[in-house]
């Protein structure tokens, strides 16, 4: 029992040290944005960040629509009839339009030597004059005609529902047109699979597929083949549309509202006017026309990234894309999550080594940068989400912000523990702040510093003399007084020993003129118990002995894990402390006896305010050659050298 609590305190303290690291936490939500990226479709509000970033983008990288590709639309002048100039007349037309009417404008077509005509219009039923439209579809010129899918080319059981038989048979080619989603319309698939395990085409890949010689068609899991051409689609065969646009800026008209320009459009009242398309011979002249509803009474409008959208206008998008191979490549997502990672990785790097408004700011530029380089190669084609990643970057920044604030905080309360008695208030605050709280170590280490240690000379006489309540007194007096200048010249007070007060400069906030402080320490100390010898405060003297070299900072004491962390001191040791205190017992009192290495640090500074005298090389107890030493005093206070 004891082994297997043991076993179970060490693996809670292992658990308990890796759940307080940087790069657990940073796991953590890198995990998260990773499994959001990965299940986007099951996170409505990721989903609907990517689909509004995908229309941005989208609608800022359209295209020009082929000049021979036209939409002849079903539309408001055609179904109500308008009034021409001059003899002609339009008469409004009954929908549906009669098959015989269907013939007449096949007629017309064939007459203008145009190349294809695509019925975005489903002839489902048995109509009068069935047996004329099936003549002239024979006759050409060619036409695509539509058929339907029960439910939708993305229901599982499908079942296709062709046009009348003896159109069919009569026509180029067919293909199926509902594939309305419920959200806005980014792509379509452009084949379905059907009960018996065979594809059937969009009827824009119909269409396509007519144009260039009706090859064979291969569907693979990532890609579509026809023929020499291929183009790539998502998992469910989705062709994601590039727009076009009119780029023609009169927003009044309704035609270029939809984004088609008025050289791409007719309307199907213009073929049953006599001659009122002898002006449009060269642009008919082997053209595509896609007939289609173009009036809100007929329905059949969708959204778009770009906006509404007729079902007519959006099979030209999707054939224009085809033919030019203009179009979107949704990238696997293998490689989206290769990025969230990368990015998301390079974020918590940096956020390591930088402050926190560094940090946002660097994390801000990495977005900024991401998004510039995902629209750049949007425009040439290529899609990768936007959302994930961004989300990721903020998560993670986020993540390694909040747990460099509680770290911070620990920091600074362990601070506050372990140096607050010791620290001048400024230099306790100096140490808080965040880049330095970065760069120290809390546990010490092996620093140069300056030591100060000052003595009382004389004291054990006056305690003899004394009674103990007086002497308590007249130390609490001295040292209340050198505290303060201790701490005005960034000072770190490390005990008291008997009459004695040890001090060091240079850690835990390492300063390059730290021997320059000490000195200036002790001479000001020297000054104030002058004034206070005067002044009849104290009756004694001070002597002080400095020396700078290498110490060991850090804590000493019972091991805290097995008595109280309060049993600990955080003190220096080394061979330093021991020859300032050598110096300070040497030191007469009103003087401040420096070593060789203290000396060359500070005199050039010193030079003109005080006096440094050589005394030459002292015989140090515990030390087995001589140490040069240096009385420093002030300038006023020393008659000869």
């Amino acid at each position: 029992m004891k082994k297997t609590a043991d076993y179970l305190k060490k693996r809670l303290g292992y658990l308990k040290k890796l759940g307080s690291s940087y790069p657990f936490w940073i796991g953590i939500f890198l995990c998260i944005g990773f499994l959001c990226e990965a299940n986007l479709k099951y996170i409505p509000f990721l989903l609907k960040m990517e689909r509004d970033f995908y229309d941005i983008r989208a609608s800022f990288t359209t295209v020009r629509l082929d000049p021979k590709i036209i939409v002849v639309g079903i539309d408001a002048p055609f179904l109500n009839g308008v009034t021409l100039a001059g003899k002609n007349q339009r008469k409004g037309h009954k929908w549906p339009l009669p098959r015989r009417d269907w013939a007449d404008f096949l007629r017309k077509a064939k007459k203008y030597k145009v190349g294809l005509v695509i019925f975005d219009i489903f002839f489902g039923s048995k109509k009068s004059g069935d047996n004329v439209f099936a003549l002239q579809l024979k006759k050409g010129p060619p036409a695509i005609l539509a058929q339907e899918i029960a439910g939708g080319p993305f229901k599982r059981e499908k079942e296709v529902y062709r046009p009348v038989r003896s159109l069919y048979q009569n026509a180029a080619g067919v293909g199926y047109i509902n594939a309305t989603l419920a959200h806005a319309i980014r792509s379509i698939p452009l084949v379905s699979r059907l009960k018996h395990g065979d594809f059937t085409p969009s009827i824009d890949l119909a269409a396509a597929r007519y144009l260039m010689g009706n090859p064979g068609l291969q569907v693979e899991s990532s890609r579509l083949v026809l023929g020499s051409r291929s183009w790539m689609t998502n998992r469910d065969h989705r062709f994601f549309i590039r727009w076009a646009n009119s780029y023609e800026y009169h927003s009044s008209h309704l035609v270029l509202q939809h984004g088609i320009s008025s050289r791409n459009y007719l309307s199907l009242g213009d073929f049953f006017v006599h001659g009122f398309l002898r002006s449009k011979r060269e642009l008919l002249k082997g053209s595509i026309l896609l007939v289609g509803a173009f009036d809100r009474t007929l329905g059949d409008i969708v959204k778009t990234p770009v906006g509404t959208r007729y079902g007519v206008v959006v099979h030209a998008n999707v054939l224009n894309d085809l033919l030019r191979g203009a179009y979107y490549v949704p990238e696997p997502e293998f490689w989206n999550l290769v990025i969230l990672i990368s990015l998301s990785l390079l974020v918590a790097f940096l956020l390591k080594r930088f402050s926190a408004f560094q940090g946002a700011l660097i994390t801000g530029i990495l977005m900024l940068v991401y998004l510039i380089l995902n629209c750049a190669v949007f425009y040439l084609g290529y899609w990768f989400h936007l959302a994930g990643p961004l989300f990721s970057m903020a998560l993670v920044y986020i993540g390694g912000t909040s747990y460099q604030r509680l770290d911070a905080e620990k920091k600074k309360n362990e601070i506050s523990r372990v140096y607050g008695k010791y620290l001048a208030p400024q230099v306790r605050a100096e140490l808080m702040k965040e880049e330095n709280l970065r760069s120290s170590d809390l546990q010490g280490g092996v620093r140069e510093v300056t030591v100060l240690e000052s003595d009382i000379r004389g004291f054990t006489s006056l305690s003899e003399t004394l009674p103990a309540v007086e002497v308590v007194r007249l130390l609490n007096l001295y040292f209340t007084a050198m505290i303060p200048i201790l701490y005005k010249h960034r000072g770190t007070w490390d005990k008291f020993v008997g009459d004695a007060l040890l001090a060091y400069f240079g850690a835990p906030v390492y300063s390059s003129d730290h021997p320059i402080q000490a000195v200036s320490c002790a001479i000001e100390m020297l000054e104030i118990i002058e004034k206070m010898r005067n002044n009849g405060e104290i009756p004694f003297q001070v002597g002080i002995g400095i020396h700078t070299g290498p110490v060991k900072v850090g804590h000493i004491g019972a091991d805290a894990t097995k008595i109280s962390e309060e049993q600990k001191q955080f003190t220096i040791i080394g061979d330093t402390v021991n020859l300032a205190a050598r110096l300070c017992g040497l030191a007469e009192g009103g003087s401040v006896y420096i070593s060789h290495d203290t000396y060359q640090a500070v005199k050039d500074f010193y030079h003109e305010k005080y006096l440094i005298k050589p005394l030459g090389s002292l015989t140090i107890k515990g030390k087995a050659e001589q140490v040069q030493t240096y009385c420093l005093t002030a300038a006023s206070q020393c008659k000869s050298l």
